[in-house]
């Protein structure tokens, strides 16, 4: 198992995950699911990919995990690999459509789902303060939907 410590430093091109954690409704059974949608968050322009496993209930606490791409941009692949790797383990998986992951690409729409005016509106912000507000916003959100415990700052 690969854990992250303070005092390590990632490789650019090192895929990052961020697990958020929350409790787990432990005794049921769960199955995989290959569904995954493209969302948008309700309040910010930022959109990702999610995907719940099967026999998800908001009756349950979940735990979410979040795929952030690496330069590659390869934000579908990533999820669904995720969602392979999954098989009977419970959690929710989001993979957002970050602008952090390098600067090749912007403003592509084969790579992202941007149209030119979110674009403007990056380059207005910073591609920091697009990501961070948006990762909020997604989180604020998914913890509307899937009664999430944790939060994220």
């Amino acid at each position: 198992m690969f854990h992250i410590t303070s005092k390590m430093k990632m490789k650019p091109t090192l895929k990052v995950f961020l697990f958020i954690f929350c409790f787990i409704s432990a005794n049921k059974v769960y199955c995989q699911s290959s569904k995954l949608d493209l969302k948008k968050a309700s309040n910010h322009p930022i959109q990702y990919y999610i995907s719940l496993p099967d026999n998800w209930s908001p009756k349950a606490n979940w735990p979410v995990v979040i795929v952030l791409s690496d330069a590659e941009k390869q934000f579908k692949k990533d999820a669904e690999q995720f969602i392979n790797a999954r098989k009977d383990i419970p959690f929710i998986i989001v993979a957002p459509f970050i602008t952090t992951n390098g600067n090749q690409g912007h403003r592509d729409t084969t790579i992202y789902p941007y149209s030119k005016s979110v674009w403007d509106s990056i380059d207005r912000l910073t591609i920091c303060k697009f990501d961070i507000d948006g990762l909020q916003s997604i989180m604020k959100a998914s913890r509307k939907i899937i009664r999430q415990q944790t939060s994220f700052s």
